[in-house]
């Protein structure tokens, strides 16, 4: 399947510049557990 979006890769994003997700989503109800980790259901947070 083809993508619009340029292919980047990870040595060209600058994590560092990236919002904290801590303050852009709260954490709702634990969903369930999968291969890397628990998932959780999320709400935006209204800042």
């Amino acid at each position: 399947m083809a993508s619009d979006s340029p292919a980047r890769s990870l040595d060209e994003i600058d994590l560092s510049a990236l919002r904290d997700p801590a303050g852009i989503f709260e954490l709702v109800e634990l969903v369930g557990n999968g291969t890397y980790g628990q998932v959780y259901k999320r709400e935006r947070m209204h800042v």
